[in-house]
């Protein structure tokens, strides 16, 4: 098991894909696809296969949408496997795009560790967490930049 700590999270809007990481340190890594761009998949590889990731609700949406990403998936492709994970469950859908968890990759889900069954934006207000915020925009619109930046930090804080 790696000693280094990763947090990490994904949004997913039609124009845009985020994977962000911030390790026990404060530090923050955000990997951004918009259409027409580019990931920086061999960072994002050696990021993931070097350090523990922990997620929230991780393994079944952050790592196989990370996994679409890697494999090159363009932004309406990476829409499509994310409403198809929410609305008809991540077992077909994982299944159908062949998308589990690479095991290569040291990686925790604390969904299962945290005691009952909320969100974790709930998680968050039982701690006191200091911000919490509901996603800034619909996940079916067209971001502009600027939403981009607000859902960036939004991405950030949550992995706060």
């Amino acid at each position: 098991m790696s000693e280094n700590i990763l947090f990490l999270d994904t949004e997913c809007y039609p124009n845009y894909f985020l994977i962000m990481f911030k390790d026990n340190k404060g530090n923050t890594y955000s990997f951004d696809l918009k259409r027409g761009g580019n990931l920086d998949v061999k960072r994002i590889k050696y990021l993931l296969a070097n350090n523990l990731t922990v997620g929230f609700n991780s393994k079944l949406y952050d790592m196989p949408m990370i996994e679409a990403a890697l494999r090159g998936y363009n932004n309406a492709s990476l829409k499509n496997i994310s409403d198809s994970i929410i609305n008809q469950g991540a077992y077909g859908t994982l299944c159908k795009y062949d998308l589990w968890m690479n095991n290569e990759y040291d990686h925790i889900d604390i969904i299962n560790v945290a005691i009952g069954k909320a969100s974790l934006k709930m998680y968050g207000a039982r701690i006191n967490t200091p911000f919490l915020q509901d996603l800034p925009y619909d996940p079916s619109i067209t971001l502009t930049y600027e939403q981009m930046r607000v859902v960036r930090e939004y991405c950030a804080n949550d992995i706060g």
